[in-house]
């Protein structure tokens, strides 16, 4: 990791991080402590010197920190580099320590910014930490996802292809159905053009023995009207003959005359 404050460079500058987001990280403005105070050694007139020589601090103070990507740095790689900052920290304040407290406003700010920068690096380890720990909890979750998405799909690829087989099976019912109902439509269609034709040859027989039956029974009624007339004039010759007869019979009843 690097700075780009105050020219200090931790140890962790020496690995690069590979594919890294470069994420800037606002630091507060350290403000020097009163020259009164308990805490801060009076300065001498070379430290004043050298104080007003120094350019004046920054308002606001950008460290970039490379943090790694959410797709390019593993696991194991994120807690050794968590690590060696860790092993840095510890190796900073323990050579504070043997040094003793520093003297001069200059190296006191210097260690403060130190161990600010310490401070930020600590932390950003453990969020890396905590991200790397969510990264690989969103990755199983996400593995669980995809295994229940694959579930999801092959259980819709099975019920479609058993609706499939029930289409295939119904079309092919309406098929025979359909077959069959055409067959049966052309029978109903030749049974009633043959009824049809039936009902014609009746007709027309009923027909023409009607005009047969009505051409006899006028010859018969002409023929019993010829024989009634022939029984009327033999009829009319009978009541002839027997006045005839009669007239003769009272002739021969009649007394003879004296």
């Amino acid at each position: 990791m690097s700075t780009s404050a105050g020219g200090n460079k931790s140890p962790g500058d020496a690995t690069p991080l590979a594919e890294s987001a470069m994420v800037p990280i606002q630091v507060p403005e350290v403000s020097a402590q009163p020259s009164g105070s308990s805490t801060t050694p009076a300065p001498t007139p070379k430290e004043e010197k050298a104080t007003e020589l120094m350019p004046p601090p920054l308002d606001r103070k950008e460290i970039v920190l490379g943090l790694p990507a959410s797709n390019a740095a593993p696991l194991t790689k994120s807690r050794k580099r968590t690590g060696a900052a860790t092993e840095t920290i510890k190796k900073r304040r323990c050579t504070a320590g043997a040094e003793g407290e520093p003297s001069g406003p200059v190296s006191q700010h210097r260690f403060k910014f130190a161990s600010l920068i310490d401070g930020m690096l600590c932390d950003c380890g453990s969020e890396i930490e905590h991200s790397t720990r969510g990264l690989a909890e969103s990755r199983e979750a996400l593995k669980q996802a995809e295994a229940a998405l694959k579930y999801t799909e092959a259980t819709r690829a099975a019920e479609l292809s058993q609706l499939e087989v029930w289409v295939s099976d119904l079309e092919r019912v309406l098929g025979k159905s359909a077959s069959a109902l055409f067959k049966l439509k052309k029978e109903k269609k030749s049974k009633a053009s043959e009824v049809r034709r039936l009902q014609r040859e009746i007709q027309n027989r009923e027909e023409s023995r009607t005009v047969v039956s009505r051409d006899d029974f006028h010859a018969r009624l002409t023929r019993m009207a010829v024989l009634f007339d022939s029984l009327m004039a033999v009829h009319e010759k009978d009541l002839a003959l027997a006045s005839v007869e009669g007239s003769l019979n009272e002739i021969h009843l009649l007394p003879p005359s004296p």
